[in-house]
């Protein structure tokens, strides 16, 4: 869909949701750092949990026994994928708020978002193979390292995009 298209099915939605009297760019106003700070605060947390895995869990799952690194890492999955969607759906929201509220200087937000999704395709396409290799029964001692290594090879992509993300936010809200 061309974002004309979407520009215009939002203003008029817009119109159509907002009770007279209240003018769109009051409300513009008074949402616009909402979303800007709710974008921010979301990207953070989603960064600060890859930076936690890629520092703190990674290197223990490697020098744990295999078993207990699996059983462990599956704990560790489970409860992160509760807040993972989530928070990036959040995060894809609230930055095309932005944009769409404010087309003039929204575009690094729009940017900042897609690089998160892009972040969540990452994820959906290829981390979800060492995963599962990960989590079927257990292997030798080289083989989950391996495994482990390929997966934080991986993360480690995805944290910098976010963290890519994370910097246009901070930034917009800093310097403009």
């Amino acid at each position: 869909m061309d974002m004309y298209i979407l520009s215009r099915v939002f203003d008029s939605t817009f119109d159509a949701v907002v009770p007279l009297g209240v003018h769109k760019m009051e409300l513009s106003k008074f949402l616009l750092p909402g979303f800007k700070m709710t974008a921010t605060l979301a990207s953070g947390v989603f960064c600060g949990t890859a930076i936690s895995f890629l520092f703190t869990d990674l290197p223990i799952y490697l020098t744990i026994e295999p078993s207990v690194a699996i059983e462990s890492f599956r704990i560790k999955l489970e409860r992160s994928s509760n807040y993972q969607g989530p928070l990036g759906i959040l995060i894809i929201l609230s930055t095309s708020s932005v944009y769409l509220l404010d087309r003039k200087n929204g575009f690094p937000w729009l940017l900042g978002g897609l690089l998160f999704a892009s972040s969540g395709i990452l994820s959906g396409s290829f981390i979800k193979k060492p995963i599962a290799r990960l989590l079927q029964e257990t292997k030798s001692r080289e083989v989950v390292q391996e495994n482990f290594l390929e997966l934080g090879k991986l993360h480690l992509v995805r944290t910098v995009i976010g963290f890519a993300g994370f910097g246009i936010f901070v930034y917009q809200l800093a310097f403009t």
